[in-house]
């Protein structure tokens, strides 16, 4: 917790988030697999820790997915999708390790 920032309830991560044009085939599969049938992204934004890619996903209007994607991994070990009413966690299929 010690990362966290209590203003914007965001974690050191998360804040280092940068647009990214050209996602690699990796990350790619990660996101197919978690979607499945929800909209393409709009707008792709990663930054990486020491164990995970973390990924968000602009769907449109408010509408945001966001995983963390192992280092080596094309799947996602946990997801959240956030709107403007809500927050709640994805079920990933085969992601958590």
């Amino acid at each position: 917790m010690s990362d966290l920032n209590a203003v914007q309830s965001r974690c050191s991560t998360c804040e280092q988030l940068r647009d990214i044009a050209e996602p690699s085939d990796r990350l790619v599969d990660a996101v197919a697999s978690a979607l499945e049938n929800r909209p393409t992204p709009k707008r792709w934004r990663t930054a990486r820790d020491a164990t995970h890619t973390v990924v968000e996903l602009d769907l449109g209007w408010t509408r945001r997915v966001v995983l963390a994607v192992r280092h080596g991994d094309n799947v996602a070990s946990v997801g959240r999708t956030h709107s403007a009413v809500s927050s709640k966690t994805l079920n990933l299929k085969g992601g958590a390790s």
